[in-house]
């Protein structure tokens, strides 16, 4: 592109620009390409074109790198915007964020109790970061953030089903650069969730007399039927009956084999 210097004697803007950004001289100069190239002074002789047209050339000849431009507006209020611009000389304007490191959190929960999982990434470009959660029961997270670049993310789901979930999460930036899914994380759900015996579903999971006269009830008095059944097969016979009673008595007061492990 060429900026001739004669154009700022008839337009203001024209010769603003000239005036200020080049240096305008009251004699004839040639900007190429943008003020690559400057062509000072008229040629000699009086129209001889060469003087252009080998400068014209080279300028032609030139290697340009690709401009790569990111333009973001977000809304502040009323009519005000902020826009940011990212722009890359010959190199991409925006860089990835890197893919998150594997979700952190409980390996097993009971149904519909609630569990809370945590992600964090970086990036290159030390731009905000959003995270989107998979629980690996068909539904996902909305997108979490912005974060600023390195800080974790925070999230909280629960299952109705019993059963193994793969867990995993993914970021991107403001530019909506999104990177893979992180590596799985595995959780299992159901309502036995260590060893069984826990018969009364206490939160803390204990195992004591209480569980005792929850299961001696259940089976002799009409008593309420246990939250979790397989807590009350306390020797995993696939039953519940006197023998568990006897099992959970031996354990509490014989110093007896401990519980079997939930399945």
């Amino acid at each position: 592109m060429t900026h001739v210097s004669l154009v700022g004697d008839i337009n203001f803007e024209a010769y603003t620009r000239l005036n200020n950004d080049y240096n305008f001289a009251g004699y004839p100069s040639v900007f190429y390409d943008g003020g690559d190239t400057v062509g000072v002074g008229a040629p000699e002789p009086p129209g001889d074109e060469y003087y252009y047209r080998d400068r014209i050339e080279a300028v032609g000849a030139r290697t340009v790198p690709d401009l790569d431009l990111l333009i973001r507006m977000d809304y502040v209020s009323g009519t005000t915007y902020d826009i940011t611009v990212k722009v890359g000389n010959g190199v991409p304007a925006n860089s990835d964020p890197a893919i998150p490191t594997s979700v952190e959190g409980p390996t097993s929960v009971g149904i519909s109790a609630n569990a809370v999982f945590k992600a964090a990434s970086t990036d290159p470009d030390s731009d905000e970061l959003y995270y989107q959660y998979d629980w690996g029961d068909g539904t996902t997270s909305s997108w979490i953030g912005p974060l600023n670049s390195g800080d974790s993310s925070s999230a909280d789901n629960t299952w109705d089903q019993s059963g193994n979930y793969d867990i995993k999460v993914r970021t991107k930036d403001i530019w909506d650069a999104t990177t893979d899914w992180s590596p799985l994380h595995t959780i299992r759900v159901g309502c036995c969730i260590a060893d069984r015996g826990n018969v009364n579903g206490d939160i803390g999971d204990a195992i004591n007399v209480s569980d005792l006269v929850y299961l001696v009830a259940y089976s002799f008095q009409d008593g309420p039927v246990p939250p979790c059944l397989d807590e009350a097969d306390v020797n995993g016979s696939g039953t519940i009956n006197v023998s568990d009673l006897v099992y959970l008595v031996a354990y509490s007061f014989q110093s007896g084999a401990a519980p079997i492990s939930c399945p």
